[in-house]
């Protein structure tokens, strides 16, 4: 019989003071472990709330819209002239009007034509939507003074948020040159100077080629529903006219010349809007284009020489405009002694 080898009994040390002490060390650095763990959470927790806070603060505003509460009256000659009550008639109503003449009674000083066009400037291209909803909605409101919010315009809105006007000053880095000391002037660098300033209104044509186009995408949509209510009043017309309804008949017949007046204006307005916005969107292609300026685009003004001139037209390195503060000579500006000031 063969004798079987026994393997070797290994004995663990667990109760000296070393083996103690390295379960010590164990522990504590498993406990190292978690903590940082927990402080990673914790602090990454912390910059997520940071930055989430950061997000809704910025964000906010733009939740919120104001609004201007006029208390309009629904005149019947603008709205039902024929006193239908026919939701269709309604619908094509100029409600706009009753709100553009309500604010010029208001404000009856404003008399020439550049303050009323500033008045009604006031008004979002949509604040009559509500006003046409609620009457539409009940027609027994023709006739009474209704208290509508209308909606204001973009300017307006940003104003009451307290978003100002941003200011870009600029030192030159060419040398400048002056054709006069004042009245109408030419300004004209070494180098590339208007170029930024060139770049922010060629953006804000951007802008405003986009908020046009999305302008004419609404109306189209409403020239749309119009055309479908159209052709469900052709239906009705034909019914009526197999009834032999004569009221209803003429009553239909009204309904559709609506409803096509309406659609031919909204689609006119929406091609006007489309053709004005591929003119923006030209110029806003056209890079280095010299653009000429007008109230809708930013501002800017050269100062240079102690005086400061209000560009009309910009141009990479030449820009034409009219002395705001005269010159105190024409004597070539050096690079850093002249500023660009935008206003967008």
């Amino acid at each position: 019989m063969t004798d079987a080898t026994l393997p070797t009994i290994r004995t663990i040390d667990v109760a000296s003071d070393a083996a103690q002490a390295r379960v010590r060390a164990r522990y504590r650095a498993e406990r190292r472990f978690k903590s940082y763990g927990l402080a990673a959470i914790c602090l990454t927790g912390l910059f997520l709330l940071v930055v989430l806070s950061d997000v809704v603060i910025k964000a906010w505003p733009a939740f919120t819209q104001y609004q201007l509460v006029l208390q309009v009256r629904v005149d019947p000659a603008e709205i039902d002239p024929q006193g239908t009550r026919d939701p269709a008639v309604i619908r094509a109503g100029d409600f706009r009007a009753l709100l553009r003449d309500h604010l010029r009674a208001r404000f009856s000083d404003v008399a020439d034509r550049a303050g009323r066009r500033l008045l009604d400037g006031l008004l979002s291209s949509g604040a009559d939507d509500r006003l046409r909803g609620m009457v539409v909605a009940n027609p027994a409101l023709i006739g009474q003074a209704v208290e509508v919010p209308a909606l204001l315009s973009d300017d307006v809105d940003l104003y009451f948020k307290g978003v100002g006007t941003d200011i870009t000053r600029i030192n030159g880095r060419g040398t400048a040159t002056t054709t006069a000391s004042s009245g109408e002037v030419e300004v004209r660098t070494s180098g590339d100077d208007f170029v930024a300033s060139l770049t922010a209104i060629k953006q804000n044509l951007f802008v405003r080629a986009r908020a046009d186009r999305a302008e004419a995408d609404r109306l189209q949509r409403q020239a749309d529903r119009a055309t479908a209510r159209a052709a469900e009043l052709v239906r009705e017309l034909a019914a009526a006219q197999t009834s032999g309804n004569g009221a209803r008949i003429a009553q239909v017949q009204g309904a559709i010349k609506a409803a096509t007046e309406e659609v031919e204006s909204l689609s006119q307005k929406a091609a006007q809007l489309r053709q004005d916005a591929a003119a923006l969107q030209a110029r806003f292609d056209d890079k280095f284009g010299a653009e000429i300026l007008s109230e809708t685009l930013p501002s800017v003004l050269v100062a240079m020489n102690g005086g400061l001139v209000k560009a009309n037209e910009v141009g990479p390195n030449l820009i034409r405009g009219v002395t705001l503060l005269p010159l105190t000579s024409t004597a070539p500006a050096a690079a850093g002694g002249w500023q660009m000031v935008t206003f967008v």
